[in-house]
């Protein structure tokens, strides 16, 4: 079963050292500042943005078929996306950081 039957998307960072991304993709040398290259596989977008000098963010998408780009700063809507969501799994952490599923036991040795 595919993550689509579902009805669930993907959409995060990736790490640099993760094998299925291209070399090209994770060297921000010789790019310009607020480029962006994307990579399209069968169900997956994968994007480099170079929002500064030598530095590159590397995310991944199910739900991004589109090379749409964004604001003065030319960033991908996918970045925008993630940005708008990320806000609700750190607030879910928060959340569930409070409530612990561990009994405590009154154990002697």
């Amino acid at each position: 079963m595919a993550i689509s039957d579902y009805k669930l998307s993907i959409l995060g960072t990736v790490n640099k050292k993760r094998t299925f991304v291209p070399a090209f993709f994770v060297n921000p040398k010789g790019r310009i500042p607020e480029s962006t290259l994307f990579g399209f596989s069968e169900n997956v977008c994968l994007c480099s943005y170079v929002q500064k000098k030598n530095k590159c963010v590397i995310l991944m998408s199910t739900s991004h078929y589109d090379m749409e780009i964004t604001g003065p700063k030319y960033k991908p809507k996918m970045i925008d996306d993630y940005n708008k969501l990320k806000g609700g799994v750190d607030n879910m952490d928060k959340y569930l950081s409070e409530y612990t599923t561990k009994t405590k036991t009154n154990m002697l040795d």
